[in-house]
């Protein structure tokens, strides 16, 4: 299966993919690695390393919630 990529511009178009608000995607890229990369003022990312950033963080979340239950 091939896989398609896209890149994604600003915070609104991330947040809009990892469905989340503006600032709830500033705070994950601060506090939780989400991938973006800044290009002067603008951020970006593309859809893939979200997906894979995405599969990682829930099941870090999943990890967190076991040990501390």
């Amino acid at each position: 299966m091939i896989s398609h990529t896209k890149a994604l511009y600003g915070w609104k178009e991330i947040a809009e993919y990892i469905g989340c608000s503006k600032g709830t995607a500033v705070k994950y890229a601060k506090y939780h690695g989400l991938p973006v990369k800044k290009i002067g003022v603008r951020v970006v990312s593309s859809t893939r390393m979200l997906e894979n950033w995405l599969d990682g963080y829930g099941k870090e979340e999943k990890i967190n919630n076991t040990i501390y239950m």
